[in-house]
Parts: structure tokens; sequence; C-alpha cells
């Protein structure tokens, strides 16, 4: 008997789900440059999402409009131990590594489906920095020059 493949939904959170359907709704029409940041009490921007041409690593030549994931990791320890759990975490292979003013940032294209871009944004902020489903997380979006 063969097993249907799972098909639940994977987690996200919420807000960030919200976040990601207003920029879509906002500033996919005129493909306006928008942030998405991740905040928790303790850690201010601990990721972005970005409109895709505002990356270096996810522009495409015809403009088009998209969403790109950002990590970023400076040489602190904390920082240094957050990045080697990063490197360890399921979508790690979606990324591109680069380096800006002694910053290693970490650049993935999201899926355009608001659900799949919001659950591997969750997924990064559960195993990278070890937040939990309960955990209180700001999500802010704003437009961007």
């Amino acid at each position: 008997m063969r097993r249907k493949p799972n098909n639940a939904p994977k987690f996200h959170y919420a807000q960030l789900l919200e976040r990601i359907d207003m920029a879509k709704g906002g500033f996919f029409q005129d493909n306006q440059f928008f942030v998405i940041t991740a905040s928790t009490d303790s850690a201010e921007e601990i990721i972005q999402i970005v409109h895709r041409q505002m990356a270096d690593e996810t522009q495409s030549e015809d403009g088009d409009f998209g969403l790109s994931l950002c990590v970023n990791f400076d040489d602190s320890p904390e920082e240094q131990e957050q990045m080697q759990r990063f490197k360890g975490s399921k979508y790690f292979g979606l990324f591109i590594k680069g380096l800006y003013d002694g910053i290693t940032c970490y650049t993935a294209l999201l899926p355009h489906e608001s659900t799949d871009a919001a659950a591997i944004g969750s997924e990064v902020l559960m195993s990278t920095y070890l937040l939990r489903q309960q955990d209180k997380i700001m999500f802010d979006l704003h437009d961007a020059e």
C-alpha cells in the first residue's frame, strides 16, 4: 500500500505571511522596493525580506518583482554560532553567500507563493535563532528607496 505524501501545511508565523501578502498587494503592481524586517525584544532586524532587485544575488535582468530573504552575520561569537546553525538548516542550499562591509550575508530568492515563502522564513527564524512558534516576533513592512 502506497503512502500518501504529507501535504500538511508547513508552519509559518501568521504575521509574516500577512506582511508578505501586504508587500505583494501594495508593491507588486508598481514593482516598488520594500523591506520586511523581523525583530524580537532582544534583537532587531534579525532577517529581512526585500524586493529581489534590492539584493545583488537575486537581481534579474528584466527587473521582475520577487521576494528575497536576507540573513546577515557579523563576527561576534553569538552570530557565528547562529551562522553555524543556519548552515545546518533545511533551506541553507537555497542561499547565495555575499560579503558586504565585513558582514557575511546569505540571500535566497523565495517562492512566489506567500505561504511557501513564509514557511521558509519561519523555518530560518526557528532553526537559526532558536525561536519557537509561540515566541513574540515583530514583522514590519516599509517601502525602500
